[in-house]
């Protein structure tokens, strides 16, 4: 019954004909070698089609535990999970727990300052919620000063009335915190 010609007359042109409806998209990643005080971390960012999500490990320990931390921050919803898994040397005992979290502006201002150039082509903007969108405006612009000290000389020349004006934006504290 089940033939050769009724399967080459029957479910191939099924086959074609769902493969042109349903198309799954091909992920978009890159693979991040940080630098600087973030030295040896490594960060991917991953673009499925509806959402930008970067995710990193960090391990921390000495000679009688160990701690491994995995986030993933979706940069689409401004939403991240850490998951810590902590382990005892010479004890069998492991605690796994996590954690849901707001990425706050400040901090959506340093990871957009450190994947710039990844962040801001085409494929990931168009997934980006509006404050990393205007994170990533405000970072090519003039007052956005990625040096602490240069940061901190500054708010100190402003009076008290231009400090509260500052930081009651969050996109403009945002540039000095």
């Amino acid at each position: 019954m089940t033939s050769r010609q009724n399967y080459d007359c029957l479910y191939s042109p099924l086959l074609r004909w769902c493969a042109k409806r349903a198309l799954i998209p091909v992920p978009i990643h890159d693979v991040i070698p940080l630098s600087g005080m973030f030295a040896g971390r490594i960060e991917s960012l991953l673009c499925d089609g509806k959402s930008v999500i970067g995710y990193y490990e960090v391990h921390m320990g000495d000679d009688n535990w160990s701690a491994k931390i995995i986030t993933a921050m979706n940069y689409t919803t401004l939403k991240a999970i850490r998951i810590y898994d902590y382990g005892h040397y010479g004890l069998d005992s492991y605690e796994l727990n996590h954690e849901f979290i707001d990425i706050k502006i400040s901090s959506v201002y340093i990871r957009c300052s450190l994947f710039y150039q990844y962040l801001s082509k085409p494929h990931y903007r168009k997934y980006l919620h509006k404050n990393a969108l205007l994170a990533l405006t405000n970072i090519r612009s003039v007052p956005f000063v990625n040096n602490f000290d240069i940061r901190k000389r500054i708010c100190g020349l402003l009076d008290v009335e231009s400090m509260a004006s500052l930081y009651a934006c969050s996109h403009l504290s945002g540039l000095f915190v």
